[in-house]
């Protein structure tokens, strides 16, 4: 099943990028989107940040984190889905500990699985 498969190395990016994966990944697959919704993904230092009210600060490390990784998470899309990836885009909201990934494909069907 793709989404597993999507969920499964985008955790491990995460991970090595964080030093631990998150708790929570979920991948869903639209014709041509692919949407993951990653929850609990602050690091210890990260959630000390949140309790002192730093949320600029956290979203700002998190910004600069995922530039880092969308490379490897379009990589590991389109060598699962066989399909190109146009790009990333991305949010995280401080107050769920929670960040979402999108991925545009090109133009063709997502692989059934």
């Amino acid at each position: 099943m793709p989404q597993q498969a999507i969920s499964t190395r985008i955790a491990q990016i995460y991970k090595t990028t964080y030093g631990r994966g998150p708790t929570k990944i979920t991948a869903y697959l639209l014709p041509d989107l692919v949407t993951v919704l990653v929850e609990d993904l602050n690091i210890p230092a990260q959630s000390t940040l949140v309790e002192l009210g730093d949320h600029d600060l956290v979203e700002a490390g998190h910004r600069r984190l995922h530039q880092v990784m969308c490379a490897d998470m379009c990589t590991a899309i389109e060598e699962i889905l066989q399909r190109r990836v146009r790009g990333c885009v991305s949010g995280f909201n401080v107050a769920l500990d929670a960040a979402t990934n999108c991925f545009p494909l090109e133009d063709g069907d997502v692989e059934a699985g």
